[in-house]
């Protein structure tokens, strides 16, 4: 190798870039893939025929009528769907194994031509030193692009090949189910004249019609019965027996208390329902409305459907579903697996290694403590990598991460390091074992937003303002009515400061977030201990009579130094990132325009 002495004849070097021998693929991770399919593909059959089983056992029972043969259909329906599945992934696992073919091929065909040339290869320029060398380093060359050619178009025919076509037609066929937004068959009609109950296979269903119903389904200690009671009445079932409860139409609450490891199935229905598991594995579905949905101390299975729901996975490793609307979702303990579904989506994991996708709309996305795995989906989505290794992969928007050094990130516009706070450690939180952990992930998600710990800081820095007379503290406490709340007390010159906080309230059900919530009640205990609170009551326009200590909290100009003849503004002493639309203004989401509530064109 080397360029040839002066004394030599010279021959013009030829110039061909590592580009032209090397097709920098991997093979390997495309085979891969394949076998991930092709395993999707066996898995898509197994539970064909498990659900197949099942439908046999109801479709042969003494059920009949409309809703029968509709849910017949359904059932036919459904297996060929799934039979489709299983042929789509195998057509594409085929498609990336040939793909994977020609990688190999081609790249062992460009390694070979380049073997016969790399002794006279310098930096990518070849330096012959005879008319033979010259031929034969030209004709590896040309060789080599023709080769790439060649690749380029049986690539190309085989991408022709990836059909969206059978994809998009299961996609077609079951998009409203999923997202909850139609029914999968003709449902049977409400019971009007009462509860009514049918056995199917050792299950009992129980429908409890239209109305708002009150359902709580318990053991008694001493049989071991199974009981569901509706509205006071108490329907008793064999010990073990499993139960289905289909909350009907209205605004439903059903309940397995703590403790109870019963096998149920908790349908709300349409309507506004509140549905809380107990310690079993539970199914639990909210149905059309705006529905707050709780699990237990094990894997549950939730799907809020369509509506903006609260969905709550508590212990437990859950599968939680958003189905269409603006839904917030919390994994809390456990490995979850949390998806948002359509609309603009807020999603905590938490507790655990969990697993998150936002699906489509501008989603928030929270991993908590553990190793975490976030995908955004489509829209302008922001991450909140957390503590733990998180792998954060963008999707079709301009999305934003705030992750730590170890994490790993792909394809994200804006990436920001961002070191985790541990400050504020000294908040006590007040209230039920769920509502402890429900608080520690929101404090924990401001720890990893830049906004977020700036609110900490202040907090740490302001806690011990009188040397003398201690510390100011700070506590959250526990709230049943739909609000958020702080007030503050007085112990000598320092504070003694409250926060009550609903975790599942939001200020509109449209846009806001229980976390937003906690975050404006923190802004005012930022007034309390900075000694900025304004008092006085706003005059005129939308806010008219509320306290201007609100608009300071909410993140919104007003007369802040009581002149009229100067334009209303933010007030100078509460930076925007002490306020709700601060913390709004990160994670991308509408900011508030009035601190009343929203109407549909502003707030």
């Amino acid at each position: 190798m080397g360029i040839p002495p002066e004394d030599q004849e010279h021959f013009p070097p030829i110039t061909a870039a590592e580009s032209t021998w090397q097709l920098h693929a991997n093979p390997g991770r495309i085979t891969s893939a394949a076998s991930a399919w092709r395993r999707f593909g066996k898995s898509a059959t197994s539970l064909g025929d498990d659900l197949d089983a099942d439908a046999k056992k109801l479709v042969g029972s003494q059920w009949s009528g409309p809703a029968r043969d509709s849910y017949v259909n359904h059932r036919t329906k459904l297996i060929s769907s799934v039979d489709a599945l299983q042929d789509n992934a195998g057509k594409l696992a085929g498609q990336l194994e040939g793909i994977a073919g020609l990688l190999q091929r081609y790249q062992g065909l460009l390694d070979a031509e380049y073997d016969k040339v790399k002794f006279r290869d310098v930096g990518g320029t070849f330096h012959p030193r005879s008319e033979e060398e010259q031929k034969l380093i030209g004709g590896a060359v040309a060789e080599a692009r023709s080769l790439r050619k060649e690749l380029e178009q049986a690539l190309a025919q085989s991408l022709s090949g990836f059909d969206r076509s059978g994809w998009d037609t299961v996609a077609a066929d079951w998009g409203a189910v999923a997202t909850g937004t139609a029914d999968p068959f003709t449902m049977p009609a409400e019971a009007t004249d009462g509860v009514s109950v049918i056995m199917v296979d050792g299950r009992a269903v129980v429908n409890t019609g239209t109305g708002d119903d009150d359902v709580k389904v318990r053991v008694d200690p001493k049989t071991g019965d199974v009981i569901v009671s509706v509205n006071g009445a108490d329907y008793y079932y064999p010990p073990g027996t499993p139960v289905t409860i289909r909350g009907g139409e209205g605004n439903d609450t059903i309940e397995v208390p703590k403790g109870s490891n019963i096998r149920v199935t908790l349908l709300g229905g349409a309507g506004n329902d509140t549905i809380r598991g107990g310690d079993g594995a539970e199914q639990i579905f909210g149905g059309r409305g705006t529905d707050d949905l709780y699990g237990g101390r094990a894997d549950d299975y939730i799907s809020g459907g369509a509506g903006i729901d609260y969905i709550d996975g508590q212990d437990g490793n859950d599968v939680l579903s958003g189905g269409a609307g603006q839904d917030t979702l919390y994994g809390l303990g456990g490995d979850d697996q949390l998806s948002g579904g359509e609309d603009d989506d807020y999603l905590e994991g938490a507790k655990g290694n969990d697993s998150l996708h936002g699906g489509t709309g501008n989603d928030v996305l929270s991993g908590g403590h553990g190793d975490d795995k976030l995908a955004g989906g489509t829209g302008d989505d922001v991450y909140y990598g957390g503590h733990g290794k998180d792998q954060i992969t963008a999707g079709g928007g301009r999305d934003t991460a705030y992750r730590q050094d170890e994490d790993t990130v792909d394809g994200v516009a804006s990436d920001v390091k961002v070191e985790i706070s541990d400050k504020a450690q000294f908040i006590k939180i007040e209230g039920s074992d769920e509502f402890k952990e429900r608080v520690l992930a929101d404090l924990d998600m401001y720890r990893a937003s830049p906004t977020g710990q700036q609110m900490l800081d202040n907090l740490q820095d302001k806690r011990d303002p009188n040397f003398l007379f201690g510390e100011n503290t700070l506590t959250i406490k526990e709230l049943d009515e739909e609000n958020g709340y702080a007030s503050k007390g007085h112990k000598l010159a320092n504070s003694d400061s409250v926060i009550q906080y609903n975790p599942a309230f939001t200020f509109d059900a449209e846009r806001g977030r229980p976390s937003m919530v906690l975050y404006h009640e923190l802004g005012h205990v930022y007034d309390y201990w900075n000694d900025t609170f304004q008092e006085e009551k706003i005059v005129g326009g939308p806010d008219d009579g509320i306290k201007k200590g609100e608009r300071q909290a909410a993140g919104l100009p007003f007369d802040h130094d009581d002149d009229s003849s100067t334009p209303d503004q933010l007030d100078p002493d509460h930076p925007i990132q002490y306020t709700e639309n601060g913390l709004r203004r990160e994670m991308g989401m509408r900011e508030r325009d009035t601190y009343r509530t929203y109407t549909g064109d502003g707030w």
